[in-house]
């Protein structure tokens, strides 16, 4: 799945992505800000990209609109889409709720790297 999104964020389909507000919280990480940068890693933990946060905002669920769904690049990238396919996501990986706190971010692409070779 790495892989996929990243791919997505190299041809800039995906500029936006969000997350469960309750890890940020439990664990005490800082919410990123606008200009927050950070490396975007594939499926092997290579660093691929390095972004920047554009905009950071909290939502839930239920609030996210058209605009960012599309942002997300996925799929058909309508916000039923959307809508379905996180919710499936996080039902897998957590508890859903529809009214929990989504961080909502929105990414520009600053530099690229190339993938590394292995050594043989």
């Amino acid at each position: 799945m790495a892989d996929e999104l990243l791919a997505l964020v190299l041809i800039d389909r995906k500029t936006a992505t969000c997350a469960d507000l309750d890890p940020y919280e439990r664990e005490g990480i800082p919410v990123p800000t606008p200009s927050y940068r950070e490396v975007i890693v594939d499926g092997s933990g290579n660093p691929r990209c390095d972004v920047e946060h554009t905009d950071v905002f909290i939502r839930t669920f239920e609030s996210v609109d058209a605009t960012f769904a599309r942002g997300e690049g996925e799929c058909d990238i309508s916000l039923e889409n959307w809508r379905h396919e996180h919710e499936q996501f996080c039902r897998r990986i957590s508890v859903f709720r529809r009214d929990g706190l989504l961080v909502c971010k929105r990414f520009s692409v600053v530099e690229k790297q190339e993938p590394t070779e292995m050594a043989s």
